[in-house]
């Protein structure tokens, strides 16, 4: 682990990997962002892109492209690397044969390289991928952290934000359970609405909720 700067790496730098290193970029969370991809020409084009993006926005947080070994002195490592499907109603746990090899073939040589900080997890099928890097790294199990549902709660509070006459995401508690995947689903029992349970936010507006809709709309459909 680095011992003198906040160190993160991103190991795949598709759609994924592009926004998260954007965001730890803007706001300025690390010293540094090292990115390993396969397929090199593309991740050297992508590093080179937000080198050219630092000269404009003076953030002091330098963007590397680096070996897959050189990942190991990271504080934290970012798994975004996804075997892309090729339509929206693929089964995410289609892509577990890919995504299991990949995983077999990086994580093994990142323990041996010693990587001792902290893996989180994006790769689909995320929660089968998360307990299979946690096998293979051979780390506590709190140093491997799966995002699982935790993007599709955020996009079922913004399409009950949009039905809800304009209610702020913010006041709104709601969470998909489950696996992420075809199998998750939205727990509207524990829906609150700036605090009111959300049969009687409907009580209150004389509106209902498409709850089928919300489910399909912003959650099941989208990887």
């Amino acid at each position: 682990m680095s011992q003198t700067k906040r160190r993160v790496g991103v190991l795949g730098i598709g759609n994924v990997g592009i926004a998260a290193v954007s965001a730890l970029t803007h706001q300025q969370l690390v010293d540094e962002i090292l990115v390993y991809d396969c397929d090199t020409d593309r991740a050297e084009g992508e590093v080179l892109d937000f080198m050219d993006g630092i000269e404009v926005t003076q953030t002091a947080t330098q963007v590397k492209l680096v070996s897959l070994t050189d990942l190991a002195s990271c504080d934290m490592i970012l798994v975004a690397y996804t075997e892309r499907a090729t339509a929206l109603e693929e089964d995410r746990l289609m892509l577990l044969e890919g995504s299991a090899t990949i995983a077999r073939s990086v994580i093994p040589k990142l323990k041996e390289a010693g990587f001792l900080g902290k893996y989180v997890i994006a790769t689909n099928p995320c929660d089968i991928i998360t307990y299979l890097i946690w096998q293979l790294s051979g780390l506590p199990r709190a140093y491997v952290i799966g995002t699982g549902t935790a993007l599709d709660s955020m996009r079922l509070r913004r399409q009950l934000s949009q039905q809800l006459a304009g209610v702020n995401p913010s006041s709104i508690q709601a969470f998909m359970i489950g696996e992420h995947g075809n199998s998750q689903f939205a727990c509207f029992s524990h829906v609150r609405i700036g605090g009111l349970a959300l049969a009687d936010y409907e009580t209150l507006l004389g509106q209902t909720v498409e709850r089928l809709a919300l489910e399909k709309k912003g959650c099941l459909l989208r990887f």
